[in-house]
């Protein structure tokens, strides 16, 4: 058995799938096909230099005695090992996972009887295929197969994840679903997505043999994943006042609207959010919708290895006499030499208010933070803590409607340790004692550039406004 690994390039209207690798070397590969959830794959290989210029994340991974399932790679590890050399573990997951990178939106209301392939099929129509910035690439509806999908219902569904909408039918009915690749000619290739439904093999049932999985027969296999750049978000669809097609809404993104397979959606639920237009406190940002916009505000903080304890603070205040929906988001890079269990835990004006379950760190990984609350009129704090000292960097916004942060302190050159090497200046040491700050853009003249990240260890800075002239932080 070999594993095929292909780079890919696309557009709106073509998918370019080239082999750049056939691999038979690694020293183990799991590739987990699942009935109900995205199947996933992780191949374990020797870290030399080819190999680590071909396992690059976004790839795609295939065999070549399966022609069905096919992989992204997600996650590139390397581990040391002093008696047997350095490995790669490279992992990822089967091309349903593209999937998870939209919702549901609009609605899709079906008041007759319809079965579930056509309500599947429509959802991803109206969602992923031919949807302009929305759309996944050169993805096409394929085969239908089995009894399970004629069955009828009638349904409403909003904002849903798609994917895992999906798997939730998939369940219900005993079907499953797949996103195949499709040679069209040389490199050019279409990805399919097939409905299909799975064989009963249950003790309860009599025409087929049985299969049971036990720990006394060996055959039941656990397979355990964590995955890293599908847990990050983008782009945001923000659902205000109103009911169906009524209610208000807007849209978040930073930046340039992110667009096909870079484009990961997620849905705010702000009820708060009235019809009239408002000014954001920061006219430079970008929501999207001149209809009902909401005030944006970024929240950034530098912290090392040696952290725990507060990872993120944030204060703000709430502008308005009401009352308004606020939605904390951000991402926090992780890094542990060896296997923890960590924990993170949310404050609003020091009251708990959610916690992410415990999280494992082996290696570097990425973790998705999100929370959501209501803040009455005035001044209020939002905190993320963490339990152990795996807190490499973070950073994360507070969106809401009528809010705006709570000014840091401006800086100047006496608040600091620096050098100034080739005209430009890095700052080495924070002497100050403000907890938040501005860090100036220029000092005597030259711009900041570089930032070391032990800068603000040793003192209380828990949030600091970077200027743009800054390139470099490490």
């Amino acid at each position: 058995m070999q594993i095929e690994i292909y780079s890919m390039l696309y557009d709106n209207d073509s998918l370019t799938i080239t082999l750049e690798a056939v691999c038979d070397s690694f020293s183990s590969l799991l590739w987990d096909i699942e009935f109900y959830k995205c199947g996933s794959f992780e191949v374990y290989i020797s870290a030399t230099p080819q190999n680590m210029e071909i396992f690059q994340t976004g790839r795609i991974v295939g065999r070549d005695d399966d022609k069905e399932h096919f992989g992204i790679i997600e996650s590139v590890k390397i581990e040391t090992d002093t008696e047997n050399g350095d490995y790669l573990t490279v992992s990822g997951r089967f091309l349903m996972c593209l999937l998870e990178r939209r919702i549901i939106y609009p609605t899709l209301n079906f008041t007759s009887l319809t079965s579930y392939s056509d309500i599947v099929r429509t959802a991803l129509q109206k969602n992923v295929i031919n949807t302009g910035n929305r759309a996944i690439p050169s993805l096409s509806l394929g085969s239908v197969y089995g009894n399970c999908w004629n069955k009828q219902t009638k349904l409403q569904v909003s904002y849903d994840n798609l994917m895992e909408w999906i798997y939730t039918i998939c369940e219900t009915i005993g079907g499953t679903a797949n996103i195949r690749l499709n040679k069209i000619s040389g490199e050019q290739y279409e990805m399919v997505f097939d409905l299909s439904e799975g064989t009963d093999r249950s003790v309860m049932q009599s025409e087929n043999p049985h299969i049971i999985f036990s720990d006394a027969y060996s055959n039941l296999l656990h397979f355990s994943y964590a995955s890293d750049s599908s847990v990050q978000r983008n782009f945001a669809y923000i659902l205000g006042q109103g009911e169906g097609e009524e209610r208000k809404r807007t849209e978040f993104f930073n930046g340039n609207e992110p667009v096909l397979l870079d484009r990961y959606e997620v849905y705010v639920d702000a009820k708060d959010i009235s019809g009239e237009n408002q000014q954001t406190e920061n006219p430079d940002d970008n929501t999207g919708s001149s209809e009902s916009v909401t005030a944006v505000e970024f929240v950034h903080i530098l912290c090392d290895t040696s952290l725990t304890g507060t990872i993120i603070e944030c204060n703000f205040k709430v502008l308005s006499e009401e009352s308004q929906n606020i939605c904390f988001s951000g991402d926090l890079v992780l890094y542990s030499e060896s296997l923890r269990n960590v924990e993170i835990r949310y404050f609003f004006d020091d009251t708990e208010i959610n916690f992410i379950p415990k999280i494992s760190v082996n290696g570097y990984s990425t973790q998705h933070l999100s929370a959501f609350f209501v803040a009455e009129s005035g001044e209020h704090n939002f905190k993320a803590v963490i339990d152990s000292d795996v807190a490499e960097q973070v950073q994360g916004r507070i969106i809401g409607q009528n809010i705006a942060l709570i000014e840091a302190k401006p800086t100047t050159a006496d608040d600091y340790v620096y050098i100034i090497e080739n005209e430009t200046v890095k700052l080495i040491f924070y002497k100050g004692t403000e907890t938040r700050i501005q860090i100036p853009s220029e000092i005597e003249g030259k711009p900041v550039t570089e930032i070391e990240t032990t800068c603000f260890t040793y003192s209380d800075v828990r949030y600091a406004v970077i200027p743009e002239t800054v390139e470099k932080i490490y």
